[in-house]
């Protein structure tokens, strides 16, 4: 059995000394539950440290996490809950590199990728593909459900070459594989998921069909 220690600081969760009230009894009967169960529903009032439960979870489990959120402050609390998180965002959230693209000031949605950028950022690789290769050694990462029903089916991500680690150009997806996957306000995964997929037709087209 897995015994949770008596702060959730004693397992690296950085600024909280003691445990709030029932977070190590829900903790605790949530790991001794991953045994029989995969899945798992926790309806807790706002503020009760719900991010908290899941990242000792996730420690206890000895694996990395994968956090979900609807919302940017939702993002942000977690980020600042979560020592050395890191969050990864679409391509419109980022410049681009390239010189041409500097010069119109376009972001990396409107850029030919991948190109020589495609690489960390240490060796002078873009914003975006910098933050996949950040997730890649993140023990904890913070996506927004939009984007996560995008990335997560894919196998992997171009980038420079010399960068990758599934092939000499292709590095693994930082995002599937993890241990635990926490869904804060998870009421808003069935929507993202169906958004994903869905073909809008203009009443227009279908009248002249």
């Amino acid at each position: 059995m897995i015994e949770l220690p008596a702060s959730p600081a004693d397992l690296g969760l950085e600024g909280f000394p003691e445990w709030r009230q029932h977070q190590r009894e829900i903790t605790q009967d949530l790991l001794e539950a991953f045994d029989t169960h995969d899945v798992f529903l926790l309806d807790a009032p706002t503020g009760s440290g719900k991010t908290i439960i899941g990242a000792a979870a996730a420690r206890g489990l000895g694996g990395p996490a994968l956090y979900l959120s609807h919302t940017i402050l939702l993002q942000r609390q977690q980020l600042d809950t979560l020592p050395g998180a890191v969050t990864v965002t679409g391509r419109a959230n980022h410049p681009c590199f390239q010189p041409i693209a500097q010069e119109f000031g376009l972001m990396a949605d409107n850029a030919d990728c991948p190109c020589e950028f495609a690489a960390p950022e240490e060796d002078g690789g873009c914003p975006y593909y910098g933050q996949w290769f950040k997730a890649l050694g993140s023990r904890d990462v913070v996506l927004n459900y939009a984007f996560m029903v995008r990335v997560v089916k894919a196998n992997g991500l171009r980038v420079a070459d010399g960068y990758g680690t599934l092939t000499n150009n292709v590095i693994e997806n930082p995002f599937v594989g993890r241990r635990l996957m926490v869904c804060d306000e998870g009421h808003n995964l069935e929507q993202a998921l169906l958004a994903a997929d869905a073909v809008e037709v203009e009443a227009e087209v279908l009248r002249r069909l």
